[in-house]
């Protein structure tokens, strides 16, 4: 069956946004490397990135995902995950935004700058 491409992109935004805000929990305070949360949040940082690398056209230049799920929820998480002392953290965020850079830079002067 072939689904509507609207249905398609909305579930996409919605799984991204929710990868977006568990990214962007704190964790609690004296978390070792190796909890729950800390798994959770690394995970979610790598399918974020995976996400953002197999984004092909129709992401790329999608309006609504470049303004709604990438300007006003993962910018959230990569400000509170750059500044991170966890290198595991710091280097998934990092990743992301280097995909950033390759992919979107049309679109995310402004941000990226």
């Amino acid at each position: 069956t072939s689904r509507d491409p609207h249905v398609a992109l909305n579930d996409c935004l919605q799984i991204f946004r929710a990868l977006c805000k568990l990214s962007s929990k704190e964790l609690p305070e004296g978390s070792i490397a190796d909890s729950l949360d800390m798994r959770s949040k690394v995970l979610s940082l790598e399918l974020l990135a995976g996400i953002l690398e197999g984004a092909g056209p129709q992401l790329q230049t999608n309006d609504k995902f470049i303004k709604n799920a990438i300007k006003k929820t993962l910018f959230v998480s990569l400000l509170t995950n750059g500044l991170s002392p966890v290198p595991r953290v710091f280097q998934a965020t990092l990743s992301i935004f280097s995909i950033l850079v390759a992919k979107f830079k049309d679109y995310l002067k402004n941000e990226i700058g």
